[in-house]
């Protein structure tokens, strides 16, 4: 009997990833195809598929990013998800995942903003809220006191 050399199928691997916002709300499913072709010839090749996504501050993320040296953390900008009214209008809610180099934590009431939702006062990095809540204490203040220099 002649010895046969096993035909075994070449391994393959899907892998997903799914981001889900601090309620459990699926953000984004986002995933990995690496699987091995054996031609008839009796080649092998290696084909990787993975999807990408640009994230809110303009980076292009998969998830093969977070075992680089170094890591690309993501978060989620609150105010990107459930946007603030602006005027008489709101502007689209966007998925939010932002790097977690390009995000802030707001001094005041603790999101995370990306730099779109997020100001400068007073050297402390705070969301437009409550930017906005201390642009209208700063003016009821400049009502009541004046500032004098001898």
């Amino acid at each position: 009997m002649a010895r046969r050399r096993a035909q075994l199928a070449p391994p393959n691997t899907h892998s997903r990833s799914i981001l889900r916002d601090i309620n459990g709300a699926v953000i984004l499913e986002i995933g990995l195809d690496d699987y091995l072709l054996q031609h008839p010839d009796g080649s092998i090749s290696q084909h990787r598929v993975s999807d990408n996504i640009q994230l809110v501050d303009g980076l292009i993320w998969n998830p093969g990013m977070l075992i680089t040296k170094p890591p690309t953390y993501v978060g989620i900008c609150h105010l990107c998800r459930h946007p603030p009214f602006v005027g008489l209008r709101r502007e689209p809610a966007t998925h939010g995942i932002v790097s977690l180099a390009r995000a802030k934590m707001c001094f005041r009431c603790g999101i995370l903003c990306c730099p779109r939702h997020r100001r400068n006062v007073s050297g402390k990095w705070v969301c437009l809220s409550c930017a906005g809540k201390s642009h209208i204490k700063d003016f009821f203040l400049s009502l009541l006191f004046r500032s004098e220099e001898d």
